[in-house]
């Protein structure tokens, strides 16, 4: 059962052309669809023209059933934001049925109205949001990034929810995990075009590979005979000229008797030259593949810490009204260490972070140590001030080193503005 039909689509923002879809494609009822391409790409954007908030710049998305939309929530600040889900159901062009019974439409809205009710971490609030997709009965589910802020256990059993769901699932992950275990195709936004690889995401890295290795190829053959038939046409130019010219040892009564047999010969090597020309116009040009930009995240150089603990946490104990999120702990930590902090979604982790950033009673700093803090909501950021002007707000460098920093993690040119 068809639930989605495009065709021809081509995805700009301003004058950036994100993507074009050259043909079409069916979005079929058990389909799960994987959405992957660097940050930046359009991924959000083509997620939002299949849900039918945007309209592609050219080509047509037909639907055929209801949709439910999750939202990225990366950005959200505080509590899930409705806007973060699209409620309700996106009218069918053509007819559509409704897959949820009743059940598990009230299972997953209590799941829903429970989590809201909590106020709870990243991991909570996202817990709310999918309970809602879910919820939704929808026949196609479009979701951006459900993974965020998911601990080990929220991702398995959202694994088995996508894996079951009786409809079809597009979405926008980075958990290879979870799109090898469920997808059964892959759409790719990559060099201006959409590409559909079937199968999971292993299967469309050794597809992709397989492409990439044959492109080199190509283009080596393509420059190396280029090459050649350049090198040929040179040389044979030169002889031409040096066949015009009377030779140093030669008078010109001699060169006058030779002339017409030189004549001749010049003429094969003109039309040899013509030939070769005509074989470097007809070659099938071949572009140098694009290689994959990747960021580089310099550790800035700072003062060294000369205590023989940059932190420590003596005795620190925080309670909600039905239990501890930790009592009496302590930790040292001591210049160079790497610390990760895990723990389920609700166990406290961006509490503990925040308590250590503010510096409560309970937290002794070393004397000079500086504290730096990315927040999981990305309320660090200024949405008002450019990439350039938000970098500065905090640097200690000058303009020139921070836009040498923000070029290597990939803000060139104009982006910084």
């Amino acid at each position: 059962m068809t639930l989605m039909t495009m065709e021809q689509v081509k995805l700009m923002i301003g004058d950036r052309l994100l993507g074009v879809l050259d043909g079409s494609w069916q979005l079929e009822r058990r389909d799960r669809v994987g959405i992957v391409g660097r940050n930046g790409a359009g991924k959000s954007t083509l997620l939002a023209v299949l849900a039918g908030r945007m309209e592609p710049d050219e080509g047509t998305v037909k639907r055929f059933g209801t949709i439910a939309e999750m939202k990225q929530a990366a950005g959200a600040k505080g509590d899930a934001a409705e806007s973060d889900f699209v409620d309700g159901y996106v009218a069918a062009e053509d007819g559509g049925t409704d897959l949820g019974d009743k059940a598990s439409a009230k299972r997953w809205k209590t799941i829903a109205r429970d989590e809201a009710e909590s106020h709870g971490s990243g991991g909570e609030r996202t817990r709310q949001q999918i309970a809602q997709l879910f919820a939704s009965g929808a026949e196609v589910l479009i979701a951006d990034e459900p993974t965020s802020h998911l601990d080990e256990e929220g991702v398995r059993q959202l694994s088995e929810a996508f894996a079951s769901y009786d409809g079809a699932v597009v979405f926008v992950s980075h958990d290879r995990q979870l799109m090898d275990e469920i997808c059964t195709h892959i759409m790719e936004l990559d060099e201006e075009a959409i590409t559909i690889y079937s199968g999971n995401y292993s299967g469309y890295r050794k597809e992709k590979e397989a492409a990439r290795q044959r492109r080199h190829f190509e283009y080596e053959q393509y420059a190396r005979e280029k090459g050649r038939l350049e090198r040929a046409i040179i040389a044979t130019r030169q002889q031409s000229k040096s066949m015009k010219n009377k030779p140093a040892r030669m008078s010109y009564k001699e060169a006058n008797l030779g002339k017409e047999g030189a004549r001749t010969s010049n003429s094969k090597v003109d039309s040899k030259a013509k030939a070769l020309e005509s074989r470097l116009e007809r070659l099938d040009v071949k572009h140098k593949p694009r290689e994959a930009e990747h960021p580089l995240f310099d550790t800035a150089v700072h003062e060294l810490c000369r205590s023989k603990h940059v932190l420590r946490v003596e005795r620190l104990s925080v309670q909600l009204p039905d239990r501890f999120l930790f009592s009496e702990l302590s930790v040292a930590i001591r210049p160079g260490m790497r610390i990760a902090l895990t723990g389920p979604n609700g166990a406290g982790k961006t509490t503990l972070l925040r308590l250590i950033y503010g510096q409560g009673e309970s937290i002794v700093k070393a004397p000079g140590c500086r504290i730096g803090y990315f927040r999981q909501d990305l309320s660090l950021l200024d949405e008002s001030k450019s990439v350039l002007d938000n970098v500065l707000s905090t640097a200690i460098y000058p303009d020139a080193h921070v836009r040498t920093v923000l070029a290597r993690t990939l803000f060139k040119g104009h982006d910084d503005f």
